[in-house]
């Protein structure tokens, strides 16, 4: 996981105010948050394995390796 999302409560909160402009101050507001924070980070994470592959695959292809 990255950094921002195992940081304290309280300071999640606050850098997370200061970037919004807005204070969060229900407990679902925060935990609708955090989840979609946490799946952009899955799904950014995806998307870089998936890159990655695809970059092994095209290298193998060129080298005739495949």
């Amino acid at each position: 996981q990255p950094m921002y999302l195992i940081r304290s409560t309280s300071i999640f909160d606050q850098i997370l105010n200061k970037a919004l402009n807005y204070s969060l101050k229900k407990k679902d507001e925060k935990q609708f948050i955090n989840v979609r924070l946490q799946l952009l980070d899955q799904q950014y994470c995806l998307e870089m394995d998936r890159q990655l592959w695809q970059s092994y695959l095209d290298i193998g292809l060129q080298q005739h390796l495949w």
